[in-house]
């Protein structure tokens, strides 16, 4: 079965599981069928970097992660002030940043020990795949609760499954955390070619429009590390756009645009599910890009940027912009309204 079927304990409970993946799903059910079923084996292709609650068993990692000071250390598309500095002249530094990195994860879950050390750099690894180790995953494949191996299902057999070593293994449940594939089914096919090419790349201006569809807009079509937060603040924009509040650029500037950012990507990121949806290195970039869309400057002249920097997001900061945007009238499209300051913290 696939990862999103196993949603009832009694499928597994007391039975030989074997999870394919090493994705969150794919580590949730291993760690959960040690302890619920008979036995737990996880197969796996590639080991991924995954992100620990606390770092130094200390440190939450919204501190870290969910900051302004996390996202410089990888590059964007459109590098100014500080990060333009960073990945021209700083390039040894950031490098240095990332092995850091590397190597407080590499001793915290004693990956070389369980031989689950990444192949990939972290920082070139780092994506929409991108998440938390699950609480006593790696601690279950230490103490050989979990039973997990860098190999592949050649065949199944009667009893169980053959991997590409030749090694066979009983099972009596396989299920798959290897992912999905994202697609928009509802749609006429005319508008499924305009919106979704044949790799899979979703075309959306801002992740929310298609300037050759009007009058339809995607909300969670742009996949962050706080997704409720850039969601809602896309319906916000969406809201704006329909009242003709939004000064846009054309629909071939917008084409432009996408097409830019789908080539920059396809180049500069891992893999994503679906191209095109994943803005998780950029979250707080494309947060803002939506904020001053609506008129909004968020670094206004009494704006502190190295604390700015250092905080972690606090989406509730963000609700004076939607006051503020409760009380707006709509304008027309050709209008140019003045950004207004809001001091976001």
């Amino acid at each position: 079965m696939h990862s999103s079927e196993c949603n009832d304990a009694s499928l597994i409970k007391n039975k030989r599981v074997v999870v394919v993946g090493f994705g969150k799903s794919a580590c949730d059910i291993a760690t959960f069928a040690a302890n619920t079923g008979k036995e737990s084996t996880l197969l796996f292709r590639r080991a991924f970097w995954k992100i620990p609650k606390f770092f130094f068993n200390k440190i939450h990692f919204e501190h870290i992660l969910l900051t302004r000071f996390s996202e410089i250390w990888l590059p964007y598309r459109k590098l100014k002030g500080i990060e333009k500095l960073l990945h021209t002249i700083g390039t040894p530094l950031v490098w240095a940043f990332w092995r850091l990195n590397e190597f407080i994860l590499r001793n915290q879950f004693h990956l070389d020990a369980c031989k689950m050390l990444p192949e990939e750099l972290m920082n070139l690894s780092l994506g929409c795949n991108a998440n938390l180790a699950v609480d006593n995953f790696y601690e279950s494949v230490h103490s050989g609760k979990i039973k997990a191996k860098k190999a592949s299902i050649t065949q199944f057999i009667p009893d169980g499954l053959e991997l590409d070593n030749g090694e066979k293994i009983k099972a009596d449940v396989v299920i798959f955390g290897t992912g999905f594939r994202q697609d928009i089914p509802f749609l006429e096919a005319k508008y499924r070619r305009l919106i979704k090419d044949e790799q899979g790349s979703f075309h959306l201006y801002r992740n929310l429009i298609n300037p050759d569809v009007p009058n339809m807009g995607f909300i969670g079509y742009g996949v962050s590390f706080f997704c409720q937060l850039t969601s809602e603040v896309g319906a916000w924009w969406l809201v704006e756009y329909a009242k003709g509040n939004l000064v846009l650029p054309t629909p071939s500037q917008m084409h432009a645009e996408i097409e830019e950012h789908l080539n920059w990507d396809k180049l500069n990121l891992p893999p994503a599910i679906a191209p095109g949806t994943c803005v998780t290195r950029f979250s707080f970039h494309y947060l803002e890009d939506l904020i001053e869309d609506m008129g909004f400057n968020i670094f206004g002249k009494n704006a502190k940027p190295i604390q700015g920097m250092m905080e972690r997001i606090n989406p509730s900061a963000y609700q004076q912009i939607r006051q503020q945007l409760r009380g707006k009238k709509s304008l027309s499209v050709k209008e140019n309204p003045v950004k207004e300051v809001v001091q976001i913290s």
